[in-house]
């Protein structure tokens, strides 16, 4: 039942689809240049991004979703997923990238959880089912690329990354489930450009 909790919490972020079918525009992310350290209230930390992404209200981010060009149906879906996530916002965290606000990272804090690799393993498998219900029940193809847990500087990683595709455009989604110093909380990065920010997210900074 705790599994299934955790698992609630955190598979939000990862039910948000595809955002767009369009290709993503000619300017690029700054990507592992120039990182600015950010201080996140919500988990009491420092955490390392490009200096391109800035924090977002969700409102912000659905009002950015409802007037862009994406795919109708793909889009209504997104916006569902959107008001579970105004549910739990005292709960999160919004990083958007300012040059393309598709490109995203966004925090979600939970109940400790002290992670280990059966934990882990669980977790994995309840997650992969709910991604696979849901995307295959929208037309969405996905595959998983990557699939671990890891301890890195006291903190404790499961990191979950896939490759999400529609109407021939491909998305990069990685989520993390991360705990440490009596915290446990999940990150979800979304990208075009296969960047998932592991080793920023080794160097955050728990207080």
């Amino acid at each position: 039942q705790n599994m299934l909790k955790i698992v609630r919490i955190f598979t939000i972020s990862l039910l948000i689809l595809l955002l767009s079918c369009k290709e993503e525009s000619n300017q690029k992310t700054i990507i592992n240049e120039n990182l600015k350290p950010t201080h996140n209230d919500l988990l009491n930390a420092d955490l390392y991004f490009p200096k391109d992404y800035k924090l977002t209200s969700i409102d912000d981010f659905e009002r950015k979703l409802s007037e862009s060009r994406s795919n109708f149906e793909i889009t209504q879906v997104s916006i569902g997923s959107i008001e579970k996530m105004k549910s739990i916002s005292h709960l999160t965290t919004l990083y958007t990238d300012s040059l393309n606000f598709e490109n995203y990272i966004y925090i979600t804090k939970g109940e400790f959880v002290d992670l280990n690799k059966n934990i882990a393993t669980q977790y994995s498998s309840m997650l992969n089912n709910s991604v696979e219900s849901n995307w295959a029940n929208n037309g969405i193809n996905f595959k998983l690329l990557e699939n671990k847990y890891f301890q890195k500087n006291q903190k404790k990683f499961v990191k979950i990354k896939y490759e999400q595709e529609f109407n021939k455009v491909k998305k990069y989604l990685t989520q993390y489930l991360i705990s440490g110093k009596g915290k446990t909380f999940s990150v979800m990065v979304c990208n075009f450009k296969n960047e998932d920010f592991e080793k920023e997210l080794k160097m955050l900074k728990l207080k």
